[in-house]
């Protein structure tokens, strides 16, 4: 390719980079990003809730299948 070539396809990408809708679609995609990562976030915010919970699940068997301290309450 021409070095003439070159400037003009440089200058296509340059005034096409440079439009509103570009610029639209770039900020679009952005948000979407931000959106996701956002999502992703709250996810794993969630799964270690889960995981927490269980846990304690798996304790509170564990303590009543082993017979763990009695809950009766003294009379």
């Amino acid at each position: 390719m021409s070095k003439e070539k070159k400037n003009k396809e440089m200058l296509k990408l340059w005034e096409f980079i440079h439009r509103a809708e570009f610029e639209s679609q770039m900020n679009s995609i952005l948000r979407d990003v931000s959106k996701l990562q956002e999502l992703d976030v709250k996810e794993l915010d969630l799964l270690d809730k889960t995981k927490q919970v269980e846990g304690n699940f798996l304790k509170a068997h564990q303590l009543i299948t082993k017979g763990g301290p009695s809950i009766r309450k003294k009379e």
